[in-house]
């Protein structure tokens, strides 16, 4: 494990907090996985 890498995995609404996550703050995670998360991206 490495100190600088962060990677998140969250399915129903731990993939929707994951997803929230990733675009809210795209430079400190390494990766993610959001699985069956629910969103409208209208």
């Amino acid at each position: 494990m490495d100190a600088k890498t962060f990677v998140l995995y969250g399915g129903s609404y731990g993939g929707f907090i994951t997803l929230m996550a990733m675009f809210a703050q795209p430079d400190v995670f390494t990766a993610d996985a959001a699985l069956l998360f629910e969103a409208s991206l209208k």
